[in-house]
């Protein structure tokens, strides 16, 4: 996953600017949040300091196969695996790009304790990234 990102970085939602739209699921809607992130560490692709543009796409909860994605909100940080595209940055392999930080401990799909640390992922995407 850390060769195939883009971007790899942790970094603190600064705002969120949330639109809702039809996606063809009916009858759900779907949600975009276009999360502005100031980015703290980077591993790849972006540098700290940068503010990025991430867009994050939910599909209504009536769904029976759709893990939901968390909230975003603003003063959370999340280690961050994401990949690219023509209005910016998206979480890489959905969701699960995505863990929030809570101190050394990551949280995916916020709720769930990530298996590993924070300091145990950053040195496995370092040593991944290793030529």
């Amino acid at each position: 996953m850390a060769k195939e990102a883009d971007a790899i970085a942790v970094g603190t939602i600064a705002f969120v600017r949330r639109e809702s739209f039809d996606c063809g699921f009916k009858p759900n809607l779907c949600t975009a949040d276009y999360t502005h992130i100031v980015v703290s560490d980077s591993f790849k692709g972006v540098a700290a300091g940068d503010s990025v543009l991430v867009r994050a796409v939910r599909v209504g909860s009536n769904l029976d196969w759709y893990e939901p994605m968390p909230v975003l909100e603003p003063g959370k940080s999340y280690l961050m695996f994401l990949k690219k595209d023509a209005v910016g940055y998206y979480p890489f392999r959905g969701f699960n790009g995505f863990l929030e930080v809570r101190g050394d401990s990551l949280i995916q799909n916020g709720h769930v304790p990530y298996t590993a640390s924070k300091s145990q992922v950053a040195d496995a995407v370092r040593e991944a990234l290793k030529p």
